[in-house]
């Protein structure tokens, strides 16, 4: 079978996590000001929400075509 949409859903937030992590380390590292420090976090941010939104797309899709298709992202 494919991913569960739980288990997808887990996957993207360690990724976000990880990131937001990274992130917040090489700001404090590099010394960034506040507008560039928040600046990569809407970077960021918008990244994860496209992400987040292409997950739903995908499984709405397969939702929608039926268990052949289905079958086949498995």
């Amino acid at each position: 079978d494919g991913l569960s949409l739980r288990d997808a859903i887990e996957a993207f937030t360690f990724f976000r996590r990880t990131l937001d992590e990274t992130a917040m380390e090489e700001a404090q590292k590099s010394n960034l000001t506040s507008d560039k420090a928040i600046e990569l976090w809407e970077l960021l941010t918008n990244l994860g929400d496209q992400v987040l939104l292409s997950i739903a797309e995908s499984y709405e899709e397969a939702e929608m075509a039926g268990p052949a298709v289905k079958d086949r992202l498995a």
